[in-house]
């Protein structure tokens, strides 16, 4: 029994660890209820031999600690390092790893027992030892805090190895990463690339052998070299690749996870490029960065005064290969301890350039990445303290990982409740929701209107134009048509259209109760009264909002629901007689602005007659962004949809989607292992009300002259210049870090002495928005706007996330010398609107003699996706 609960907890690490990377289609099913299953099984059993015998049933000497990433699908176990003020541990806590190749032989155990320091849920260290055992290893790592160790696998010519009877199957499972060893990998040239064909099939021999080892022991991920690290000069090794190209497959079947070690330098991430993409981005194939070239060495004692030395050209370059780097599946991180100084108290400590890299690591990337703690210890001074080395000599090494993960930027950026909120939704592609032809169902509502920052801006905006109203009414202009009542109090018709379950219509009322408790002081004694239509289609929608009417205070003498569709509600008897909006209010925007169909929804509307000559809507206007991305991570997450059903109501039996139809649908996404290459550029701009869009007399005629008017076409382009100060993008979503934009100058221009790699990788775009919801009339400079645009994104509101533009085959631009043209089109016809866009690599116009302009001239090019809409619609 013990054997079998063993031997499911096993594979629920294995498939866990592997789980963080691999195509949501394709991962494999969970045995949650299974698990939960024995494990009650195991209590009733433990509790009836407690009554009846002193024989229990032992558990493991330590619970596991997985390495696996903290995600929503992975199973964290442990203590986390780091707690909230709560008191409650934080939902991402940092994994550490130790290598033991580097440091001496600890004592041996008997079992690997608990930790003094705290749980073993920290982190792992990288630590080799002479006799490979990774039992004694693992003891020693689990005793100062470290999750996971990396021990040597055995090669074809080892006889035996003692650990693989001492330490249990459970422990292999969560605590001990393979790495490869012998010849053909400590000289990866003279090997795989060797012109001798026996020692090149040798070499694949001894790979294959390895890793069956691995998997047969089941170990979750193998630690590889790539030669590029040790600066050969022998030009790439393509038979290294095709064999990790081979291997990776294989290993795939058996979730066995393959680390590569590279460098954080320019050849690394150009070797490491070229290696992703070779191997079609297979999502078995990771990426350890090894951060010792970025952060540098520090042999020599320095106070603490110069941890915080100025940062220069050289360090912004790191920055931005890091920032490149992070686009990729990065699994862990590797700090050796050559890297740390010597504050005051004589305590290893990073400089400040160094701690500014880790700190960028884990705000980008720490929910999924581990920490790599290597080499020996370089302050022999802390031997003196009691307990201060730990068991592996590198405690205070991970300690100070603890302290920057504590830091109050890493904390809010991981721990926050934003992060957790949308901890589920990392690189998760979503269908983009289509309101005008599906009902949003209640939990979608619900979700949506926890967002404090978009309603809070909705109400500013009411607020503003209304107060604006009022004064433009009171110096009598005319471009106001507020109804003064009998009662001299002004009558406001307001409209909400597509009202959901109407959080927009309580923020209309708030601000009409806001301007009558303080009125403006051209007119003090104005009192508005408001008369407020709720908009909405969706039948159940509908059900909830009159039961607000009903049992709202302040809803049932001011509101009025009326179900239908906006674009034909005036025909809608119960608006028969009543008078033109003075304001539309909506929230039909989608996260490339118009791809939820706001521009016909309000046209619609506004041909039906439902507005006055002078009615505001809210929002006003509205820009989209687009931005080239580079993620191998969301390239194959959309690949992996060309596996799901084409239509969802077949079920799991259902015709598969294909290829072309899975690589030319747009997909909302929380991107997570990526990055933005290049600042957005502003695609498409929407203005309301339309002037295309007046109501006419002949309605016919009118439909005939207003086809096709919200079609557009943009020709974005991409230099050089916007590379660089892209690096404070992130991976596209969020706030830009002005940390980071230093890098530019301001002007989108980079500053010259930070040289890009030669060739980056791009996998599609993102799309972004920006919304002017009103700009005061009286004086212009006041304003409300929301955006998820990195360049004026609204923090703490997260109703949107970008929308993903992949291209079916990645292009790897020069990205020094070229630019990348995207070209985009929104296309309608009566009955559906769809995108389609295409990419190529330009070289940059050259300037004539006489002064004008050569033509750019075209490198490489995509073909143009869902044409036709072939692929993917939106249904009108």
């Amino acid at each position: 029994f013990r054997l079998i609960l063993s031997q499911i907890v096993s594979n629920k690490t294995r498939n866990s660890m592997s789980d963080q990377n691999a195509p949501a289609s394709c991962r494999p099913l969970p045995t949650l209820n299974m698990s939960e299953l024995l494990e009650k099984s195991m209590a009733v059993v433990r509790c009836r031999n407690e009554e009846t015998s002193s024989d229990h049933i032992t558990a493991p000497t330590i619970p596991p600690a997985p390495i696996a990433s903290a995600t929503p699908a992975a199973v964290a176990v442990g203590v986390p390092i780091v707690h909230s003020s709560s008191g409650s541990p934080p939902p991402h806590p940092l994994i550490v790893g130790l290598l033991p190749f580097e440091f001496p032989c600890a004592k041996p155990y008997d079992d690997v027992s608990e930790s003094p320091h705290g749980s073993s849920g920290s982190g792992g260290v990288i630590a080799a030892t002479s006799s490979m055992d990774a039992h004694t290893s693992l003891t020693a790592a689990r005793l100062d805090a470290f999750s996971f160790v990396v021990a040597s696998l055995s090669a074809s010519s080892d006889p035996h190895r003692r650990d693989v009877t001492t330490l249990p199957g459970v422990h292999w499972n969560d605590g001990v990463v393979g790495a490869v060893r012998g010849n053909p990998f400590r000289h990866v040239h003279a090997h795989f690339e060797s012109e001798d064909p026996t020692l090149r099939r040798a070499a694949v021999e001894e790979m294959s052998f390895q890793m069956a080892w691995a998997s047969h022991m089941g170990v979750p991920a193998v630690l590889l070299p790539f030669p590029l690290e040790k600066g050969e000069e022998s030009g790439f090794p393509y038979n290294y690749a095709c064999c990790l190209s081979s291997t990776a497959l294989v290993a795939s079947v058996s979730n066995l996870q393959m680390w590569v070690k590279i460098p954080l330098t320019a050849a690394g991430y150009e070797a490491w490029d070229r290696l992703v993409n070779m191997t079609d981005s297979v999502t078995s194939l990771g990426l350890v960065l090894d951060l010792q070239p970025a952060i540098g060495g520090a042999t020599n004692n320095v106070s603490d005064a110069s941890l915080s030395s100025q940062t220069g050209d050289d360090f912004q370059a790191n920055l931005y290969l890091l920032h490149l780097f992070l686009g990729h599946n990065v699994r862990a991180v590797i700090v050796d301890t050559s890297t740390y100084a010597t504050n005051r108290r004589g305590y290893p400590a990073l400089r400040r350039q160094g701690q500014m890299i880790v700190m960028e690591v884990l705000r980008r990337v720490g929910r999924s990445v581990r920490m790599l703690v290597t080499g020996e210890c370089r302050h022999p001074k802390l031997k003196t303290v009691p307990n201060a080395m730990g068991s592996t000599s590198l405690l205070p090494y991970l300690q100070y990982l603890k302290h920057l993960r504590g830091r109050p930027e890493v904390v809010a950026a991981l721990d926050s409740v934003d992060a957790v909120q949308e901890s589920s939704y990392l690189d998760f592609l979503q269908s983009p929701l289509q309101p005008l032809a599906d009902n949003l169902d209640f939990s979608t509502y619900e979700v949506f209107e926890r967002d404090p920052i978009k309603y809070a801006s909705y109400g500013s905006a009411i607020e503003m134009a209304l107060r604006d109203g009022l004064e433009q009414m009171k110096k009598g202009k005319d471009n106001v048509s507020y109804e003064i009542l009998e009662n001299g109090a002004v009558g406001v018709v307001i409209f909400v259209l597509g009202a959901g379950r109407g959080p927009l219509v309580s923020q209309a009322l708030s601000a009409v109760g806001k301007v009558n408790a303080s009125p403006p002081t051209s007119c003090p004694l104005v009192k508005i009264i408001p008369t407020v239509l709720a908009v909405e289609k969706n039948p159940s929608a509908v059900l909830f909002l009159n039961s607000l009417v009903r049992h709202a205070p302040g809803w049932e003498e001011t509101v009025r629901v009326v179900p239908c569709d906006m674009r034909t509600a005036s025909r809608h008897p119960s608006l028969a007689g009543m008078r033109p909006a003075d304001m539309i209010v909506s929230e039909l925007l989608g996260s490339f602005g118009d791809n939820e169909l706001s521009p016909e929804c309000l046209d619609g509307a506004q041909r039906s007659g439902l507005l006055s000559p002078s009615a505001v809507s809210i929002p006003k206007s509205y820009t989209s962004y687009l931005a080239p991305v580079s993620s191998p991570r969301l390239h194959a997450e959309a690949k992996a949809q060309a596996y799901s059903p084409s239509c969802g109501t077949d079920g799991p039996g259902g015709a598969p989607a294909g290829v072309q139809r899975a690589m030319e649908t747009s997909y909302v996404v929380r991107c997570h292992a990526s990055a933005q290459t290049h600042i957005e550029r502003e695609c498409f701009r929407f203005v309301h009300p339309a002037p295309h869009a007046s109501p006419k007399q002949n309605e016919k005629d009118n439909e005939e002259k207003i086809s096709g008017c919200n079609d557009r076409f943009a020709r974005v382009l991409f230099r050089p210049s916007d590379a660089i100060a892209a690096m404070s993008c992130g991976c596209g979503y969020g706030p830009c870090d002005n940390r980071l934009a230093i890098s530019g100058r301001g002007d989108g221009s980079a500053s010259p002495s930070i040289t890009p790699p030669r060739v980056v990788t791009i996998h599609g775009f993102l799309g972004t928005f920006d919304a002017m919801l009103y700009r005061s009339s009286v004086d212009p400079s006041r304003s409300v706007s929301i955006s998820i645009a990195p360049h004026s994104f609204s923090v703490g509101m997260f109703s949107w996330f970008p929308l993903y533009f992949p291209l079916i085959s990645p292009l790897c631009v020069p990205i020094r010398e070229h630019s990348i043209a995207a070209s985009v089109w929104r296309k309608s016809d009566k009955t559906s609107v769809w995108y389609e866009w295409e990419a190529e690599i330009v070289s940059l116009p050259s300037v004539n003699r006489g002064g004008g302009c050569v033509q750019d001239t075209m490198m490489a090019c995509s073909p143009i996706h869902n044409t036709n809409g072939r692929s993917s619609k939106i249904r009108l």
